[in-house]
C-alpha cells in the first residue's frame, strides 16, 4: 500500500516537472524567435 501511494506521489512528480520544462521550453522559442506565434 504505501509503496504504491510512494511510487504514485513520484509519478505526479516528474509528471510536474516534464510539464514545467515543455512549458519552459516552449516560452524560450516563442522568445527567441520572432516568426513563432504563441
Amino acid at each position: 500500500m504505501f509503496g504504491s501511494q510512494l511510487g504514485f506521489m513520484y509519478f505526479k512528480l516528474c509528471l510536474q516537472i516534464g510539464l514545467f520544462k515543455l512549458v519552459l521550453s516552449s516560452n524560450l522559442a516563442c522568445y527567441g524567435f520572432i516568426n513563432i506565434k504563441c
